[in-house]
């Protein structure tokens, strides 16, 4: 029997197992790693380009994932899934919950499978920023807020499943989540300015003005629904 070749020249010479238009020839004219080097480069050696798209893709998840939490309270879906990682007691997956449609059990479930996108995406985001040369301290600290948050907005929805939807859990679930999405906005304004000439100063304080009043009617909007809430259940 003939001794076997060794190496990459006894695997993808002429009589290899890859042959010369597998994945041997590709490796050996450079079109995998151009490949991978096309996917990594946008966050591990970002551009300002690609920098802003990725702080762009955290603000559309952010949004959609805001969107269908709307969409779980608005549909009554918050015990679609009763339980807390698992989606019940007996399953990890939706299946049939005593009290619940099958529609709100798929809403419910359908929003917390979001969450792995949004990890994904907001990692990108979280790891292009801090690599991004020059270093600017406010874009690293904005893409932290982002994987801390989703973290922190998973943990504080199983608190609100697990509370059976007490009023002052979801009051904070819903706070922390505009919160994330505050921040992803404003990285990615942020991103933007690098390319535009500065802004006024009075323009400036009119934005800080407006964020503020924002801030203060969702916080007296959602300790107002929190009162009625609690007021209707006792």
């Amino acid at each position: 029997m003939p001794a076997r070749a060794g190496g990459a020249e006894g695997l993808c010479g002429a009589d290899g197992l890859c042959g010369a238009d597998g994945l041997c020839g590709a490796l050996y004219d450079g079109r995998v790693p151009a490949l991978l080097s096309r996917v990594v480069a946008p966050f591990w050696t970002p551009t300002l380009a690609s920098l802003r798209r990725l702080a762009l893709a955290g603000v559309i998840a952010n949004v959609v994932i805001m969107s269908t939490g709307a969409a779980v309270r608005l549909s009554a879906s918050g015990l679609g899934c009763p339980s807390w990682p698992r989606c019940s007691q007996a399953d990890v997956v939706a299946s049939k919950v005593a009290g619940q449609t099958t529609l709100n059990t798929w809403i419910e479930f359908g929003n917390r499978l979001l969450n792995f996108p949004l990890v994904a995406i907001a990692g990108l985001v979280f790891i292009a920023a801090w690599r991004f040369r020059p270093r600017v301290k406010s874009l690293r600290w904005l893409a932290a807020v982002q994987p801390l948050g989703v973290v922190a907005q998973a943990v504080i929805g199983g608190i609100v499943v697990l509370t059976k939807l007490n009023p002052y859990w979801v009051s904070v679930h819903f706070l922390l989540s505009a919160s994330v999405v505050a921040a992803s906005v404003v990285l990615l304004a942020r991103t933007s300015e690098f390319a535009a000439p500065p802004a006024r100063v009075e323009y400036r304080a009119l934005s800080g003005l407006l964020v503020a009043v924002t801030v203060l009617m969702l916080a007296a909007g959602t300790v107002g629904d929190w009162n009625r809430t609690a007021g209707r259940a006792r």
